[in-house]
């Protein structure tokens, strides 16, 4: 009975020591720290410094991924799986379709992969914002793209579940050229 005993508490030992290692994963993941230890991904890092096999790194990069989308379901639930974009005039958004997790400050900028800095947008929503943090001078928008675009918001006005945060081609292009 003694031994049985032991073999649960080993058991138990191991998967806390597993969720801390697949923890420890995802910190790795969101501060790139494989990258600063000169490794292309996470799986890299697995096989060459930790000597797993690739088989074994495939299973915890697969479980690494599962628990960063356990932290964006949160965010998910956390908003009401809806978009969260509200328009100048203070006009919500409140589409449930094509949804998308954006951070509030771009990862690229320093912001993290934290909960707080992570916020749902729908499609249209999402594209408005990141047009609005491109840094990079904006490069001439040809006038057949400019046509089609507007063509595609009067569809997007069409449908049912019309998304009061569809920026107009206008304001898309007064965004685009502001930035």
């Amino acid at each position: 009975m003694q031994i049985i005993r032991r073999l649960e508490s080993l058991r138990h030992r191991e998967h806390t020591a597993t969720v801390e290692l697949i923890e420890t994963l995802c910190t790795c993941h969101r501060t790139r720290a494989y990258a600063d230890a000169g490794y292309g991904s996470i799986w890299q890092l697995l096989v060459r410094r930790l000597h797993d096999s690739p088989a074994a790194a495939s299973r915890r990069n697969a479980a690494m991924r599962c628990a960063l989308r356990v932290r964006w379901r949160a965010v998910f639930a956390r908003d009401g799986h809806r978009c969260t974009f509200v328009a100048p005039d203070g006009t919500r958004c409140t589409s449930a379709h094509r949804l998308e997790v954006d951070h509030i400050l771009p990862f690229a900028e320093g912001g993290t992969h934290e909960i707080t800095n992570l916020r749902v947008l729908c499609r249209t929503g999402g594209r408005s914002t990141a047009v609005r943090h491109e840094r990079k001078p904006a490069p001439a928008i040809p006038e057949r793209a400019l046509e089609r675009l507007a063509r595609s918001a009067e569809r997007e006005r069409r449908r049912a579940n019309y998304s009061p945060c569809a920026p107009s081609a206008e304001a898309m292009t007064a965004a685009y050229w502001a930035s």
